[in-house]
């Protein structure tokens, strides 16, 4: 089985710039969405959260071991969803021809899903292009809600908090804007799937070490490695697939790769045996990854849940991982040099935030079981941490209650 598709050789350009939102503004949405910062061709724009305000005066500044240390500017910077629905560009006239009668009629100009041969920037050669006029930039007659070409979500993926599809509605337009999923864990794609059938669903696989160490301020420790390939049925999914490829290799992500669909959830269970193993174990030994590999017996523990995940993977696709896939033995060692990287489950228990224990532990270690197979270890750590999370969760809402009865008293008084 090929491991990639080969992508397209096909290049133009034309006057409209691929617009991409990004939704979740932390580490790993801000490092990828950098490298695909392009203007004019490419433009960034993200969704933040608590860094909303730093990021909004001073940019994003990453510190990297592959690019050195710059700051991002994104085209724009929006607190919510909603403001990101509401955004508007100027334009004088947008116009679509009609093969069929050569007609204009006016319209956003989306990308054609016929296109047969995918291509980095929007083709002008079956349809022009609509067109920017500098001088009307600040008239608001002539302006028009932003039709997002690439939502790449990479917020955490929490079903047992929320249904993430549900938040990105207002933002997805029909046939024309693809989702791409920079998310952890088996199983992130059916609901955006099923939410829009109509839509692109691309799922991507990242080894990428960085944390977003103060607002806006983002430390990349190692690796630029991501993966990724369609999700489902729709035609366009290769193409699009392909054009998000090729946007992040021009930014000099190298090791940026298009799979087919089966090969990209090879990817994700080999994730799994990964993150399964060292994230859980991060956590119940409050260790981060270098000092875990180098203890022999946390050693022997990783192997063995890398190994169980391995062999309910075989069980599940139906064949074994490929094997250009690094081995257990090989992950561990490549771990030793990791120094200073810190799993992202150990970061969000010491903040006191949800972990990603369903994407990671729980939806594989039930998926296994329903063809059969047990996971053991991660079952162990599954059952432990999501029992500590409740714990904590409930320490947490009685403190708040306690404070709120002392409040209300001195109140009174």
């Amino acid at each position: 089985m090929n491991k990639t598709i080969e992508p397209a050789t096909t290049t133009t350009t034309t006057q409209v710039p691929i617009r991409i939102l990004i939704v979740g503004a932390g580490a790993v949405g801000c490092f990828y969405g950098s490298r695909m910062h392009h203007p004019p061709d490419a433009l960034v724009s993200l969704v933040c959260r608590s860094n909303y305000s730093a990021i909004k005066r001073s940019g994003v500044q990453l510190q990297t071991r592959n690019f050195g240390d710059y700051t991002f500017n994104p085209e724009f910077v929006f607190s919510s969803i909603q403001e990101a629905s509401e955004a508007r560009i100027p334009l004088t006239e947008v116009t679509h021809t009609n093969n069929n009668n050569n007609t204009n009629e006016t319209s956003p100009g989306p990308i054609s899903s016929s296109s047969s041969s995918p291509t980095l920037f929007h083709d002008s050669s079956s349809s022009p292009a609509p067109t920017f006029t500098s001088s009307l930039q600040n008239s608001p007659d002539v302006s028009a809600v932003i039709t997002w070409d690439y939502v790449v979500v990479t917020t955490k993926a929490l079903p047992d908090v929320s249904d993430d599809s549900s938040l990105i509605t207002r933002v997805i337009h029909p046939f024309k804007t693809a989702i791409v999923l920079i998310q952890n864990g088996v199983g992130v794609e059916d609901p955006y799937q099923t939410r829009f059938p109509d839509n692109s669903v691309l799922s991507a696989v990242t080894v990428v070490s960085a944390e977003q160490v103060q607002p806006g301020v983002i430390v990349q420790n190692r690796w630029t490695r991501i993966s990724i390939g369609p999700y489902g049925a729709l035609q366009d999914g290769e193409a699009r697939t392909k054009e998000i490829v090729k946007l992040l290799k021009r930014g000099g992500v190298k090791d940026a790769e298009v799979y087919t669909e089966k090969a990209l959830q090879q990817v994700r269970w080999h994730k799994i045996a990964i993150n399964g193993s060292m994230n859980p174990s991060a956590v119940l030994s409050s260790t981060e990854n270098a000092r875990m590999v180098k203890s022999p017996e946390l050693r022997r523990h990783l192997k063995g849940c890398m190994e169980e995940v391995f062999h309910a993977a075989h069980v599940v696709l139906g064949e074994p991982l490929p094997s250009y896939l690094p081995t257990a033995e090989q992950i561990l060692t490549s771990s030793e040099r990791n120094t200073g990287g810190r799993p992202s489950m150990l970061v969000d228990w010491e903040k006191g935030h949800p972990m990603e224990l369903e994407v990671i532990l729980g939806n594989p270690i039930r998926i296994a079981r329903s063809k059969g197979v047990e996971m053991p270890r991660l079952q162990a750590m599954y059952s432990l941490l999501v029992t500590a999370q409740a714990r904590r969760d409930e320490k947490r809402e009685k403190k708040l209650i306690r404070q709120d009865n002392i409040t209300l008293q001195r109140s009174r008084l």
